[in-house]
């Protein structure tokens, strides 16, 4: 968990202040000036640390601890191992993954020891031996303590969409009781979510460049787009294509398949967005 440094809210601050005073010329003034830029260049720095951590939502009581004293217990150990395992399912485990596993343990205010047996649950939960159904016979989980599992997993699978951690996250949701239409809804909501956080981050769009001899056009195709159509005409046609084929749209009584089938479709949809995106 090597990150947890550079999203501390202060690290970016201290290093401006601290990199202020070593650089800056003996004149009081420009020692001032250079003090002054510095905290606002480290400001500037934490707030591109936070954004690089995904939003959490208000841990649930039943999600928390007994005391900073006490081992973590087997709801937590089901909350990490499943996010090692969709991490691992969607390829390799990505430093962002990682991130998002710390913001969990930062805003459950785990003890050190308990960041270690959490992490040491994290990288259990990679192993595809890894046994979900003995810790679900050690628990009860709450609705709060289902949505918050559900979103945390739906979270990391966002990171780096694939069908395999998807499906992965669809069985593990299964043993709380939580049905694949749940788990299409949030893992919806994840991508919105993320893709919102990637828009705000943008740079200004640069001057739209002829296509190359031989463009890739299944991206365009996809979105069902010219090839070679600029990133904000792929993101018009991402929006109207996203709202028709969300799960939500589909009627109570769809099967889990057709479920899962217009989940991934959402991924294919935000694939290709992304595909475009990266060559403007």
């Amino acid at each position: 968990m090597h990150s947890e440094l550079l999203h501390n809210q202060w690290f970016g601050k201290a290093l401006g202040f601290t990199s202020a005073f070593v650089l800056a010329p003996s004149s009081h003034t420009l020692l001032a000036v250079f003090v002054i830029a510095g905290i606002l260049l480290g400001h500037g720095f934490d707030w591109w640390a936070a954004k690089q951590v995904p939003p959490t939502e208000n841990v649930p009581k039943s999600a928390k601890s007994d005391s900073s004293s006490s081992p973590l217990g087997p709801q937590h150990h089901f909350l990490f191992a499943a996010l090692g395992h969709v991490a691992k399912q969607s390829g390799n485990v990505k430093p962002a993954h990682i991130a998002s596993a710390e913001a969990i343990m930062r805003s459950m205010q785990l003890s050190p020891q308990q960041r270690e047996q959490a992490i040491a649950v994290f990288s259990a939960g990679k192993s595809s031996a890894f046994k979900f159904t003995k810790l679900t016979t050690q628990f009860r989980p709450d609705d709060a303590l289902r949505r918050y599992i559900l979103h945390a997993m739906c979270h990391v699978v966002a990171i780096s969409p694939q069908d395999k951690a998807l499906a992965a996250t669809v069985k593990l949701a299964s043993y709380l009781d939580i049905s694949p239409a749940q788990v299409a809804a949030a893992f919806g909501e994840a991508l919105e979510n993320r893709q919102t956080s990637n828009t705000q981050r943008e740079q200004p769009s640069k001057p739209q460049t002829k296509p190359k001899s031989n463009p890739d056009e299944g991206p365009y195709k996809v979105l069902g787009i010219p090839t070679g159509s600029s990133a904000s005409e792929a993101k018009k046609a991402y929006r109207k294509l996203i709202s028709k084929a969300h799960p939500d749209k589909l009627p109570p009584n769809a099967s889990e398949e057709t479920i899962l089938t217009a989940t991934q479709r959402m991924v294919e949809l935000r694939e290709a967005l992304e595909a475009i995106q990266q060559k403007s």
